[in-house]
């Protein structure tokens, strides 16, 4: 039979009280073993009791270590002892040793890439026995507690008070045996890695087996009764236990320290915070049972929260409609009759991104048609996920708000960078009638429709004055006249659930911005407005490019809109770049030419700020013909009224290499 190393010491003990020659050796051997060192590196861990059959229960002890940053020293003992006691009396009734059972199914551990920026390792070991609890001894009406304690815990906790010399003890509560229970216990392991300033939630998944009802709260972790001179007892020591002491600026009410206290919700459990600092945070969770009302025990379980800080921005996302028009606010209208839809958009500057689209099951049930999306997109930088539900007849009656939540996030180190936002869905009977809200000044044919599936043989359309059209269809195409204005549309119609119906739409004019003109400089491109732009690229909108300069990433054809109050200008002329070879540096290497205006008109100007006195540009035709070339001075200029409209091709060659761009002349 193998002895555990405890076991040895005994041995050892009872062989000094045989030998007394032998004492100061054995001593000397005893205060050395690993299994009484003063180790700082306990991170949590929570207790289990499951009633298995009879008077028969598994006892789970589960203890979470810092395998980094820890005591070198300091791996899992191999034995534990708990001890039971009376709740009222704090007697001792019984005590058992749990030994070590596995440990490495349980690790998160940051590796590869990640692992030269962020050092993170949390071990979870278990230790388990059956044991017997005589429902003849345990039927004391006060129920027992259940400890086990030991010294110390990690010595990078940010919120308490000297947390290398912090002990540590494991607690839980329970009724008699008489009343046979298995004691709530997590089901999503207890790492919690966060982002500084970004908010989190999260839930432990704690179930419980016997259907009874918990309650969750934050309580002060307990201290124990070791201490770093007297690290590990195999004798059970009764309660009541003293508590840690929280540092300066963090209280049971401010666990994080932050300006958005770290809550809990009392049903759920659910977790949710906005951490402003970094570090490591210790937290306990109190789950308290409830049978028939009544409280029957308790369990804790103690993690710790780990915020870091990383350089890289979230995500950035959007929503637009059927007519990609951008969807503001967090509420959105959907009618009945129609085919519903939106689309949800993603964007990252570096990495591949993911979208998650999630919609309570408890609410779509209600609902014969049920609403059609994929529930995770992803791709390269940018991704869409798009959102549908083809409503029906008197869905409306269901007057419950529907939450959408979409998640964006990246894959950053060690955990995801995310961004979310939810969108409440209002069902409505009145069709709508779909149409810009604001007009351009002089817009031609703008259309507004009521949805196709609409069983009405004519429709009457009411206009205010400065709008002209006529229609007895579903649809109105419109001129605007060239004033400002607000009024409304309306029009009368049946839908196809049999009722007669009055649509109004609001409607206002505004003044059509002018079309931008576009300069490049460097590697950046120049809006002549100032506000209220719109960048794409490749005819593709580019989510959260609303200043007046884009910087330029990647190659490819660049033009922009100025969008004011719901009226569009015209898009300006593309600006084509290709000189993007080899990423960040090509780009750093052409901010010593700045190109403008671009498109031109008269004339074409360059500014060169480097250091090459004989760098040369070369002005080429479409055609490739040649038709002017020369130094490059501080400042050049070259005339063009004389050139014809169309494409050119600036080459620039200097003792960095050789770049070329694209210019237009109108």
């Amino acid at each position: 039979m193998t002895l555990s190393f405890l076991e040895l010491n005994l041995h050892a003990i009872a062989a000094i009280i045989m030998k007394p020659k032998l004492k100061i050796k054995l001593l000397l051997i005893i205060f050395l073993s690993p299994i009484y060192l003063f180790a700082t590196h306990i991170i949590g861990g929570m207790m289990e009791l499951n009633w298995i059959e009879g008077d028969n229960y598994q006892l789970n002890v589960r203890v979470i270590r810092d395998c980094n940053s820890g005591s070198p020293n300091a791996y899992f003992d191999n034995t534990i002892s708990v001890g039971i006691f009376e709740k009222g009396t704090d007697s001792l009734i019984s005590n058992f040793i749990l030994s070590f059972s596995k440990s490495n199914d349980d690790t998160l551990k940051i590796e590869g890439i990640c692992a030269k920026k962020y050092s993170i390792c949390s071990q979870i070991g278990t230790y388990s026995k059956i044991i017997i609890l005589d429902s003849a001894v345990f039927n004391s009406e006060n129920g027992y507690y259940l400890s086990s304690q030991r010294c110390c815990r990690n010595g990078s906790i940010s919120n308490i008070i000297n947390p290398g010399d912090a002990g540590f003890c494991i607690y839980a509560e329970v009724p008699k045996s008489q009343i046979r229970n298995r004691t709530p216990h997590y089901t999503n392991k207890p790492f919690l890695l966060v982002n500084k300033s970004f908010p989190f939630t999260f839930n432990l998944g704690i179930i419980d087996e016997d259907k009874d009802s918990l309650k969750y709260s934050f309580v002060t972790p307990l201290n124990g009764l070791l201490d770093k001179n007297n690290p590990y007892s195999i004798n059970p020591m009764a309660g009541p236990y003293p508590l840690v002491g929280f540092g300066m600026g963090y209280s049971l009410g401010n666990l994080l320290g932050s300006t958005q206290p770290l809550r809990i919700d009392s049903t759920t459990g659910l977790i949710s915070g906005l951490p402003d600092k970094e570090g490591r945070f210790l937290v306990c969770i109190l789950v308290e049972e409830f049978r028939a009302g009544k409280k029957i025990g308790e369990v804790r379980l103690e993690l710790e929260i780990y915020v870091f800080s990383s350089s890289k921005p979230a995500p950035t996302m959007l929503f637009t409609d059927a007519s990609n028009t951008e969807v503001l606010g967090d509420s959105i209208t959907m009618h009945t009759p129609d085919l519903f839809s939106f689309t949800a958009l993603g964007s990252t500057s570096s990495d591949s991104i993911f979208l998650e689209i999630e919609i309570p099951d408890s609410l779509v049930s209600k609902f014969p048609t049920k609403p059609i999306y994929s529930t995770l997109t992803f791709g390269k930088k940018n991704c869409s996920s798009k959102f549908q539900w083809q409503t029906y007849c008197g869905m409306d009656s269901i007057l419950t708000k529907i939450p959408i939540k979409i998640i964006a996030y990246d894959n950053d180190c060690p955990v995801p960078m995310k961004n979310s936002k939810t969108v409440w869905l209002n069902i409505s009977n009145l069709p709508e009638l779909k149409g810009p809200s604001g007009v351009c000044m002089g817009a031609q044919n703008v259309e507004f429709s009521l949805p196709e599936n609409l069983s009405s043989n004519s429709y009457v359309w009411t206009l205010p004055f400065q709008i002209l059209g006529s229609s007895n269809s579903n649809k109105i195409n419109t001129s605007i006249a060239n004033s400002i204005f607000n009024g409304e549309i309306s029009v009368y119609g049946k839908n196809t659930c049999g009722a007669n119906v009055r649509v109004v739409h609001p409607v206002a004019s505004t003044s059509k911005p002018n079309k931008p003109v576009l300069s490049l400089w460097g590697a950046s491109i120049y809006s002549s407005s100032q506000v209220a732009n719109q960048w794409f690229r490749n005819d593709t909108l580019i989510i959260g490019a609303n200043k007046n300069y884009y910087e330029i990433k990647s190659n490819g054809r660049y033009h922009a809109i100025v969008n004011w109050n719901g009226c569009k200008s015209d898009p300006s002329s593309a600006i084509d770049i290709d000189f993007i070879y080899n990423g960040g540096a090509e780009i750093e290497a052409n901010i010593e030419f700045q190109v403008y205006p671009n498109p031109f008109s008269n004339s074409l100007s360059i500014d060169y700020s480097g250091a090459d006195k004989n760098a040369q540009y070369s002005l080429f035709a479409s055609d490739g013909m040649l038709l002017e070339t020369g130094i490059l001075f501080q400042k050049t200029y070259l005339k063009t009224d004389d050139f014809s409209s169309g494409v050119y091709f600036l080459h620039f060659q200097t003792n960095k290499g050789n770049y070329h761009l694209k210019v237009i002349k109108e």
